[in-house]
């Protein structure tokens, strides 16, 4: 029999399509490497390849044991293998992991070791640049890494050993992480910035390195998983190593069997003419055969790495294009947060008419409505997935309103503090109006074409009205106000009604025969025409039901007429029907199939595979809970968030969620609910010593798993750990995160139990305060209220009830009121003298600055320190904050006290430039401030330059304030008309300069 002809592309074609092929794609790439990468080349230093290692093995043994281990060699088809195999036998894995560290110092030009080094000074040579030789190829790899972060540089894979990849990555200017796998792991279990490093086969130091059959072949299921994942939502490309029998090429054979997979795979080899009878074809042809593998011949990484870094080289300089804030352009960029994936919509049919309305619609906002299941985020999702593939915007928005509260206002804000490149916090955003909002998003947008997505609005749809209320409604009446190319798409389930032109609304109906004709088709379930017209029939054309009865036929054809035999039994309403016919599922599914799709339940958000494990970690092993998100998913229980570069996410569709939440009672979903709020238990011990400058995602452990312990009904448990998270989050980019969940639990809880809750008065207080920040009047009014029930009468929780109420007040900019409040509450506990943490310190000096006397309020500001040492030039304490040197000032400011509240309002600038968390506002009033100052002094020219800066940041953060600002440069024009004329960024580099002391050096300034 004749063997099946491969064909091979040459060295010039992979060039192409990793250049203009892969500039047109929305998908990123991975590069696998092998030994060839970093080989000697020409007597050049290196570390050794097969061969070379193989010699070092010899060394190891006196020259009357080496006959014995030639036989060894001879006899063996991976004498690679066979050599580590022979001395690992005789001297040991330690012995194994030194002649990895002795060939890897081969690499170092200077030999400073005369002894094999310890794990401590490979650290240490680790982080040395300089003293390593890299050849032409990694260090080629490493700069396109770093030139080309969202292509190239998200993830890098290889067996190899060494440091060298993390090495040419920083000294191109970058940075890079490892993750080191010598046993079972995931891709995602290490986190930090830069190029993430995987060494799938151990670490030269730190970890043992594997080598054997055994070691190569071991069972290692998380780690299959989280290739496969990675796999297939990026191009892999496999150059400079061999394709051994291990854990990646059995990733690679499954995902390539898989049909519903779409992987894209390059294999390339360095000889011109590879046989084809060669062993990796016949383990990949199921990939050859669909087109899924790529075969390429004639491949040289040592010119291959330089030619393709030359040829980005020439893209960049010739398609530069910068945004509007003056940071590059990304095309066909997503700016998703990793719980907000559209979903895959692996099976669509009979929606093209939709697809096209969505493409061709003239109206730039659309509401996609529709019973439950009727698949209303797949359209969404397919019409996403299809704007990418044409390249219809430049950058695409997904955003998951999950049918709740405060995520609408959660989700805008953090478009915007994406879209400004982060020169705003979410903090200040939060503050905001809606309408503000959709103005400096329309701002911020003008000149690109953007695909928004918000799913699940139902939380904001008026049932009698059948059109959005609320915040959502005033953020999408001014955004339409505003002239931009972009288009919004909103999913919800009630009906939508919109006479504005620039609104398009359509209700998502059931499928017809022919679409459901196709559905069992594609999901292997063919029927006769006689059979399709009546589950049709039954179902009502209700998509996700068809799809749910087409999985159950295809993985067995004869329970098809019983289903339709149980459904004539049944009757109601879609998507209640749906429900019942899930019971009938349930009962077919295994007990491992159960426990994921409980426990996926109960999760607060989408997870990884490897996440699920873990929450089932003591109830089944993972390489069960990986078989049994296989046959869900095949069945159609779950939905697949594919979240390149790292592991897909699990969701289920909410239909299955409601099912199983009202199936069991509390008492049997706890146990799942537990298992998962251990796992968040051990993250949070990790977090929690530095929990003050965790970023948002990190604080978010504690909110997610505060839901939980709400779900659980552990409310004492979830006031304890929001309180740990209480002032972190008010300080943070996103407080309305902690409100959100604040807010659940004070809705559950019998408030007459609240001596129960040892932290009820702290995350009250927290969440009181975050509520007034953000302008919810009608909210924290009412929360207000009801504390004030819980004091009968006037303790010492009164004294914390005076300080809110004071806060209430000054923040509404009601002075006279806010210090009445905080004097009362003061005058309480200095007369009653009451052993209390509560106080109202903070409010009075705040209240009685701004109620015109700060010289009240200075002493409390300046905390005993005197007014000439804050004064000094040489005094600076970075640690004091800038809310001190600032409250100073604006005290000094208020007193008439200028060339003193400048020298105050100088240091708080510094500590906002040199600090990583300043944000954009904070300077922005610095700026506006220190402008009013200027004027003051009569030094108009640089007060115009600090107001211009003022007035850049706040068009990028709050346009209303920046237009306060430009009134101000309106009302001193005739004073500045003679200063010179600069740009918004020298503006900004002056202030800088000013703020150094080193303004005397800059030049430009009449």
């Amino acid at each position: 029999m004749s063997l099946p002809h491969f064909e091979y592309y040459d060295q010039s074609a992979l060039l192409e399509r990793l250049t203009t092929g892969i500039a047109r794609s929305e998908q990123s790439v991975v590069f696998l490497v092998g030994s060839a990468l970093n080989a000697p080349i020409d007597d050049a230093l290196g570390v050794p390849n097969v061969t070379g290692v193989i010699d070092l093995i010899r060394e190891e043994f006196p020259s009357d044991q080496l006959q014995a281990f030639e036989r060894e060699m001879q006899g063996s088809a991976q004498p690679y293998q066979a050599a580590f195999s022979y001395l690992i036998g005789r001297r040991g894995q330690n012995a194994a992991n030194d002649v990895i560290k002795r060939a890897v110092m081969m690499a170092r030009p200077a030999r400073s070791f005369s002894r094999v080094p310890t794990d401590t000074e490979c650290e240490g040579l680790d982080q040395e640049n300089g003293s390593w030789f890299t050849s032409q190829a990694t260090r080629a790899l490493g700069r396109l890494a770093v030139l080309e972060p969202r292509k190239f540089g998200q993830t890098l894979l290889t067996t190899n050993f060494d440091p060298l990849l993390q090495v040419s990555i920083r000294e191109a200017g970058g940075l890079a992480f490892r993750t080191v796998l010598h046993r079972d792991g995931n891709l995602s279990q290490t986190h930090s910035s830069g190029c993430h490093i995987v060494h799938l086969h151990g670490y030269w130091h730190g970890a043992d390195t594997l080598h054997t059959s055994r070691q190569l072949t071991q069972s290692r299921p998380r780690l299959k998983a989280s290739l496969k994942s990675l796999i297939g939502s990026n191009v892999l490309v496999v150059i400079g190593y061999g394709g051994w029998d291990d854990t990646f090429t059995e990733a690679l054979s499954e995902i390539i069997e898989d049909d519903i997979a779409r992987p894209e795979i390059i294999w390339t080899f360095f000889s011109g003419a590879p046989p084809q009878d060669n062993p990796l074809s016949k383990r990949l042809s199921a990939g050859l055969d669909r087109g899924r593998v790529t075969f390429y011949a004639g491949v040289d990484c040592h010119s291959f790495f330089p030619a393709l870094l030359e040829n980005w080289q020439s893209t960049q300089k010739e398609n530069r294009n910068f945004g509007p804030a003056g940071g590059e352009k990304a095309q066909n960029s997503s700016i998703d947060r990793d719980e907000d994936r559209p979903p895959r919509a692996e099976v669509f049919v009979g929606r093209d008419r939709e697809i096209d309305q969505l493409r061709h619609m003239p109206q730039r906002a659309c509401f996609i409505t529709g019973f439950g299941g009727q698949g209303k985020s797949t359209i969404a999702a397919r019409f996403f997935e299809v704007a990418k593939e044409h390249g219809l915007f430049d950058t695409y928005v997904w955003r998951d309103c999950k049918e709740e509260g405060e995520r609408f206002e959660n989700q805008v804000i953090s478009i915007i503090g994406r879209l400004s490149g982060g020169h705003s916090s979410a903090n200040y955003l939060a503050q905001q109006t809606m309408e503000s909002l959709a103005e400096l998003l329309a701002g911020l947008t003008r000149s690109r074409r953007v695909l928004f997505v918000f799913d699940n609005v139902d939380h904001y749809v008026d049932l009698e009205k059948n059109s959005l209320v609320g915040n959502a409604a005033r953020f999408l009446a001014a955004y339409l106000s505003h002239g931009t190319n972009c288009r919004l798409i909103f999913t919800c389930r009630p009906d939508i009604q919109y006479l504005d032109v620039n609104v398009l609304t359509f209700s998502v109906s059931g499928l017809d025969v022919v679409a459901t004709a196709q559905l069992f088709e594609r999901r292997g379930a063919v029927r006769s025409s006689i059979e399709i017209e009546e589950v049709h029939r039954f179902t009502g054309g209700h998509a996700f039901w068809l799809d749910l009865i087409a999985a159950q036929s295809a993985k067995k054809p004869a329970v098809f007429r019983g289903i339709l035999d149980q459904m004539t039994s049944k009757s109601g309403t879609v998507p209640a029907t749906v429900v019942s016919f899930l019971e009938l599922i349930w009962r077919t599914l295994d007990e491992n199939q159960k426990f994921v799709l409980q426990t996926m339940a109960e999760a607060v958000r989408p997870e990884t595979a490897q996440t699920l494990g873990d929450y089932l970690a003591h109830q089944i092993r993972f390489n069960k809970v990986s078989r049994a998100l296989r046959a869900l998913r095949d069945q159609n229980l779950i939905v697949i968030k594919p979240s390149p570069p790292t592991d897909d996410l699990f969701d289920l569709h909410p239909l299955v969620r409601e099912f199983i939440r009202r199936t069991f009672p509390l008492e049997d979903r706890v146990r799942f609910i537990d298992s998962i709020i251990a796992v968040y238990v051990k993250v949070i011990s990790l977090f929690a010593k530095d929990i003050t400058v965790r970023p948002v995602r990190d604080l978010q452990n504690w909110t997610e798993n505060a839901e939980l312990l709400i779900e659980a009904e552990k409310y004492e448990q979830a006031f304890d750990t929001l309180s740990d998270v209480a002032y972190a989050f008010y300080a943070s980019d996103a407080p309305g995160e902690f409100s959100r969940v604040a807010r659940l639990l004070f809705r559950r809880i019998d408030w007459k139990n609240h001596p129960a809750y040892g932290r009820f008065d702290r995350v009250l207080g927290r969440h009181f305060r975050i509520l007034v920040n953000l302008g919810r009047e009608s909210e924290y009014v009412e929360l207000l209220k009801d504390y004030k029930g819980t004091m009968p009468a006037k303790d010492a929780r009164y004294i914390n009830y005076c300080a809110l109420r004071s806060h209430m007040h000054w923040t509404r900019l009601e002075h006279t009121e806010a210090v009445k409040w905080a004097e009362a509450g003061k005058a309480l506990k200095d007369r009653t003298n009451v052993d209390t943490r509560f106080n109202t310190d903070h409010e009075l000096a705040l209240a009685r600055r701004d109620a015109g006397y700060p010289e009240l309020a200075i002493d409390y500001f300046l905390n005993g320190i005197s007014v000439d040492e804050i004064l000094d030039p040489d005094e600076f304490d970075e640690s004091k904050g800038e809310s001190f040197y600032g409250n100073t000032g604006r005290c000094l400011h208020l007193m008439g006290k200028i060339d003193e509240a400048l020298v105050c309002y100088r240091k708080s600038a510094l500590v906002l430039h040199r600090s990583p968390r300043g944000h954009a506002e904070n300077k922005a009033f610095v700026r506006n401030w220190i402008g009013e100052l200027l004027i003051a002094k009569g030094e108009f020219c640089n007060a115009k330059t600090f107001l211009e800066a003022a007035e850049a940041i706040w068009n990028l953060v709050a346009p209303t304030r920046a237009r306060a600002v430009k009134e101000k440069l309106e009302e001193i024009t005739p004073l500045t008309r003679d200063c010179a004329q600069i740009s918004a960024l020298d503006a900004e580099r002056y202030v800088v300069a000013w703020v150094n002391d080193r303004a005397r050096y800059f030049v430009g300034l009449g």
